[in-house]
This record gives structure tokens, C-alpha cells and sequence, in this order.
């Protein structure tokens, strides 16, 4: 896993290092970026086939889905539609139906809100249980096709945040990730600590944490009670 953890990370470094340049092939045209491109939809797309080279297997089809819409409406209050948009959505396919096992959002680091994890966790929950307690299929549109698919979330139990680094992160922070590291719906993940990927540098001190594993194996124990239960 050790080797895996550093390909991903090193990927993310690339990501970074071209999103400071103008997308042109043109070495010679003097245009030059300020501020760096977003590398947020890049990160999604190395992380979502991170886990999936992890996941597949011949005998279930693993399904990812990037930034995908979820709709839902709360049947007992009869309120409004509501929707939103995991960043990394599994599922196991299984005829035409897309069993959804496992959600998470990424952010690259903590300065984006550091003192919103505990909001954020409470907001992930309450998707999830409301998700759970309809037991009901949901139609999504697939982003190319746009075509339906028919998802359902009874066996998904955990809607997570997972950080990349835990640069820029605020003491308020590192308690709040302590307090709810052990939540079993939704807990905070932070997979790198020293360099930030960011860093305007040659040489780049980054570390694995014990977070990479333990995301990893977590999303795993879900699929195998998928299966067990299925």
C-alpha cells in the first residue's frame, strides 16, 4: 500500500506543478498564469482510479462515480427535492441496479474551512440517514450518456471526509478531527502530513499517515459486508 500511497501523492504533485502553466505547447509564447488553475476535478479523477485498480474484482463490477448528482426527497415531511454531490460515489452493479456502498468528498487540505468539519459531518450524516431510512431507488443521469442509472443506498452506511494533506489546518481543527476520527457514518480521513503538494519546491518532504491505510481497508470492510450480505 506503502508504494501505491506515493505513486497517488506524486500524481496530485504533478497536478499542481502543470496547473501553474497556460495549456499551450507553444514553449515560445510569452503568456503567463497568476493564479494557478484548479486541480480539485484532476484530484477526483486520480483518486477515483486509485480506488478502483483497488476494488475490482471478476467477480462483482465496481462502479465510481465522480461529482455525480443525488437527488432525494424526504417522504415523511414531504419537503423539497434535495441534491447533492459526493465527489467519490462506489457501487457495486448488480443487473441494472447500482448498489451504493461507500461516498466521500475531497479536500486537499484543511484551510478551505477550518473550523466547518464538525457542520460538515453532521450535514454527511444526515444524508446518509435520510438515504437509508427511504429505501427507495434513486435515477441519476450518467454525466456522458446521459442516460438514467437506477441507485440504491441501503447498503451505504458512511458518507466521508477525506483530506489530502494536514497543511493548513488550525488547532481547532486537529481537535475536531481527534473528537470525530471514530465516527462510523462519517469520520475525517487525512491521508499526508509535511509538504503541502502545493509547495514552490524541489524537494518535497511528504509522508504517508496511518489515515491511507485505514481509508482504504475501511472502504474495503464495506464492500465485503456488501458481499456477505448480498
Amino acid at each position: 500500500m506503502q508504494k501505491l500511497a506515493e505513486e497517488y501523492i506524486n500524481s496530485i504533485v504533478k497536478c499542481y506543478e502543470d496547473a501553474r502553466n497556460v495549456f499551450s505547447k507553444n514553449k515560445d509564447e510569452l503568456v503567463f498564469r497568476g493564479r494557478s488553475h484548479s486541480v480539485s476535478s484532476n484530484v477526483e479523477d486520480i483518486t477515483a482510479l486509485l480506488l478502483y485498480h483497488i476494488l475490482k474484482s471478476e467477480e462483482d463490477l465496481i462502479e465510481i462515480y465522480i461529482d455525480q448528482c443525488i437527488t432525494y426527497k424526504e417522504e415523511i415531511t414531504n419537503n423539497k427535492a434535495k441534491s447533492f454531490y459526493p465527489d467519490i460515489l462506489i457501487c457495486v452493479k448488480r443487473s441494472e441496479i447500482r448498489h451504493c456502498i461507500y461516498m466521500c468528498d475531497l479536500k486537499m487540505d484543511p484551510g478551505w474551512n477550518r473550523n466547518g468539519l464538525p457542520d460538515l459531518t453532521k450535514k454527511h450524516s444526515g444524508h446518509i440517514q435520510i438515504l437509508q431510512d427511504n429505501k427507495i431507488i434513486k435515477s441519476s443521469k450518467n454525466g456522458i450518456t446521459k442516460q438514467s442509472i437506477n441507485l440504491t443506498f441501503e447498503n451505504c452506511s458512511s458518507y466521508d471526509t477525506v483530506y489530502i494533506t494536514n497543511q493548513n489546518g488550525s488547532d481547532k481543527f486537529k481537535m475536531d478531527y481527534e473528537s470525530l476520527k471514530d465516527c462510523q457514518i462519517s469520520r475525517p480521513f487525512v491521508l499526508f502530513s509535511g509538504s503541502h503538494p502545493n509547495e514552490y519546491s524541489e524537494e518535497l518532504t511528504i509522508n504517508v499517515t496511518e489515515d491511507f491505510d485505514s481509508w482504504i481497508n475501511r472502504i474495503k470492510s464495506f464492500l465485503n459486508n456488501f458481499k456477505e450480505q448480498n
